[in-house]
C-alpha cells in the first residue's frame, strides 16, 4: 500500500471513525520490500486483517471487528479470506472487507452496531 494512496487514506479514515465511535484499533504497518519492489505487511499470521478493533465505549463494549481494507481493484488472498471467515465465527465479532467505494453510511453504521 503506497504512502498517500487512496487505500491508505481510506484506512486512516476508518481508524479515525472507529476511534471516534469508541474502539481501540490495531493495525500492522506495511513496509516496502525494495528487493521485491512491493509492499508487504510482515506478521506471524499470513493474511491477518489490516485492522482489528475492540469496542471499549459503552455502546460498542465487547464488540470485536476484523477488517480487511482493499483498494478498488485489490483482491483478497486465500489466507486473508480464511482469517475473515475465522473471525466471523467468533461470537460478538464481525469480519468485513471494505473498499473506498463502499457506501460510507453503511460502513459507519456497521461500526456503531456490530455483530
Amino acid at each position: 500500500m503506497a504512502k498517500g494512496s487512496p487505500e491508505r487514506d481510506y484506512q486512516r479514515t476508518l481508524v479515525a471513525t472507529l476511534e471516534a465511535v469508541g474502539y481501540r484499533v490495531c493495525w500492522v504497518r506495511p513496509v516496502f520490500d525494495a528487493k521485491a519492489k512491493r509492499w508487504l505487511t510482515p506478521t506471524t499470521a499470513e493474511g491477518w486483517p489490516d485492522l482489528t478493533a475492540v469496542g471499549v465505549a459503552p455502546r460498542v463494549a465487547g464488540a470485536v471487528l476484523a477488517i480487511e481494507v482493499k483498494s478498488e481493484r485489490g483482491r483478497a488472498t486465500p489466507q486473508q479470506l480464511d482469517w475473515l471467515r475465522w473471525w466471523h465465527a467468533v461470537p460478538s465479532a464481525a469480519a468485513m472487507r471494505l473498499r473506498p467505494r463502499d457506501p460510507w453510511a453503511l460502513t459507519a453504521s456497521m461500526f456503531q452496531q456490530p455483530a
